[in-house]
């Protein structure tokens, strides 16, 4: 009797910090998220998706909070524009846009203020971009291991 054929295994993409990948194909996009956002994005019908891995910036830095955080979300703002303008570029049929977004807020939870806000500023851009967070998790302890498949719309979380 003939054995069954294996399941092609998917391409796992590495996502860095502050950097975002989009594919059209069935690969895994994978991040090490430790003291970081990754916005994992992917339209509902469609295969396409994309991971943005965001920097979240501790809340007692010597330089002035003000300009700091005007500063680092309009670079945020900068790569979700980017992020975004790619995916409709890469699948222009696409009109369910889903988000999972999966925060990291520290080994003793030391990130949660400026991660909340990160996370708030996402959450805003994505209903200003007709995009659904359909899950946000905020997590704490070790770094997070996430592996996001986007043609299936699913994320893995492992320690």
């Amino acid at each position: 009797m003939a054995e069954p054929a294996l399941p092609q295994s998917n391409t796992h993409v590495e996502v860095a910090l502050d950097s975002y990948v989009v594919t059209i194909d069935d690969d895994v996009l994978c991040a090490t998220v430790a003291g970081s956002l990754a916005v994992c994005l992917y339209d509902a019908v469609e295969e396409a998706g994309a991971m943005l891995h965001l920097r979240v910036v501790p809340p007692n830095l010597e330089t002035a909070v003000a300009e700091l955080t005007d500063e680092l979300l309009a670079s945020d703002l900068l790569l979700l524009e980017r992020c975004g303008a790619a995916l409709r570029a890469a699948c222009p049929a696409a009109r369910h846009w889903q988000a999972r977004l999966i925060v990291h807020l520290g080994v003793e939870r030391q990130l949660a203020p400026s991660a909340q806000l990160l996370l708030a500023f996402v959450r805003a851009h994505a209903a200003d971009s007709g995009i659904k967070v359909v899950e946000a998790l905020e997590e704490a302890g070790t770094p997070l291991r996430l592996h996001f498949r986007p043609a299936m719309g699913w994320a893995r979380i492992g320690r």
